[in-house]
């Protein structure tokens, strides 16, 4: 999954990232990467069933031994289950890896550059997160998913708000900012 291959994007003359979602969906498609993928996983799936087994066999030791066994045990087995998920679906694994390219490469600007040529996809926007980053990354996925190269005229506003509880005697509050971001999703020509 992480070996190189070749890129989705190519850079512009303004810098900006031209993406290739052919390629993402050819490669998404690939019978031959999905293969690979469902080969490291079953090859992972047992070497974790192969510790699992080992942990439980030396869990009733005492001290420390024991302690390592029992958390490699319980390690092996959330792991397990996060490789036999991937193996079942390994599509949306090599999308995924797309998606870490893309939310890396995407380029997200207030004014786009003169002479600029772009199709404009959709007027995308989001609001009601608390958290900066998660609604970033929500912002970029909606854009990924309509095949957008690129977000203009972004913007982001934030709300700070109160929540009050209690009575009398006893008042609780606690702030929240609420983070609103809105654009362009735009297709380069």
């Amino acid at each position: 999954m992480s070996k190189k291959s070749e890129p989705i994007y190519t850079k512009t003359k303004f810098g900006i990232n031209k993406f290739d979602f052919d390629s993402i969906e050819n490669k998404v498609n690939n019978k031959d990467e999905q293969s690979k993928i469902r080969y490291l996983m079953l090859k992972l799936s047992i070497s974790a069933i192969l510790v699992m087994i080992v942990s439980f066999y030396f869990k009733d030791e005492n001290g420390l031994a024991g302690g390592f066994a029992v958390f490699f045990g319980v390690l092996s087995v959330i792991l397990l289950i996060l490789f036999l998920i991937i193996l079942a679906n390994p599509k949306k694994a090599i999308k995924d890896e797309c998606f870490k390219v893309y939310k890396k490469n995407i380029h997200i600007i207030e004014n786009p550059p003169h002479n600029l040529s772009y199709i404009i996809l959709d007027s995308i926007h989001l609001g009601g997160h608390e958290d900066y980053d998660k609604a970033r990354e929500e912002l970029i996925k909606m854009a990924f998913n309509i095949k957008a190269d690129a977000i203009i005229n972004f913007s982001h506003t934030a709300q700070t708000m109160t929540d009050i509880a209690g009575n009398k005697n006893n008042i609780q509050s606690r702030n929240r900012t609420i983070h609103h971001m809105r654009g362009v999703a735009i297709k380069l020509q």
